[in-house]
């Protein structure tokens, strides 16, 4: 009886601890045990030195931004730092009949990582800052009823056009703002700026992914310098 009730604690300090034991190897486990997203490439700059060529790989990364959010917040690069960010673009003035229909697998995410909300920020920009005003994308966010803390609609205005076509360069979409949809691809940023997946919000099947990517990127851990 006594080696029965010996097994028995064993089987429930297993069952306590084995879920532990998982996170703790996810958290500890290499980058590259864990598939971490990949950086994407931009450019090779090379510099002639005494010693010879000096080339330094480019990678796609967030510069300076300025935008107003639907709180009239001003939204600079400032903001971003140390979170995982999620882009996505819209329309907020444009009618829309399917019930905010490209925002909602945008709400999906939200709603998957409400937990760790403080270290995801998601951002929905404004492809027509023209005629989306802020009135209007607080409208959709009350409709929507998203947590506005960790999920800003973001637009700006005509001086900072020409930033915001930067902006898009500079994360490797190489479309004018006029040109883009929304279905233009999403773009996920790790806690650096730096560019770490594109996802198709057409396509369902990438939806998953997309998450898994954002998870991963949460327990990244720095890099020692």
């Amino acid at each position: 009886m006594q080696r029965r009730n010996q097994k028995m604690i064993l089987g429930l300090v297993l069952i306590i601890l084995l879920p532990l034991i998982g996170f703790w190897a996810m958290v500890h486990f290499s980058k590259r045990d864990l598939n971490m997203p990949g950086y994407y490439f931009d450019r090779v700059d090379s510099t002639r030195t005494p010693q010879g060529w000096v080339y330094d790989t480019m990678y796609y990364r967030l510069n300076e931004i300025h935008f107003i959010n639907q709180l009239r917040h001003v939204v600079t690069l400032r903001d971003l730092q140390g979170k995982v960010v999620l882009i996505s673009f819209y329309c907020f003035s444009c009618q829309d009949d399917s019930g905010y229909h490209w925002l909602k697998p945008m709400k999906m995410v939200q709603d998957a990582f409400h937990k760790n909300d403080s270290a995801l920020l998601m951002l929905t920009i404004s492809y027509n800052p023209r005629d989306d005003r802020v009135d209007i994308m607080k409208a959709v966010a009350n409709q929507l009823q998203i947590d506005e803390d960790s999920w800003w609609f973001l637009t700006t205005d005509s001086a900072h056009v020409d930033q915001l076509n930067q902006m898009l360069f500079d994360m490797g979409i190489n479309l004018p703002l006029e040109q883009l949809s929304d279905t233009t691809s999403w773009v996920l940023l790790d806690k650096h700026q730096y560019v770490r997946g594109f996802y198709d919000p057409a396509d369902s099947s990438q939806l998953p992914i997309c998450m898994n990517d954002i998870a991963l990127l949460m327990l990244e851990k720095e890099k020692k310098k």
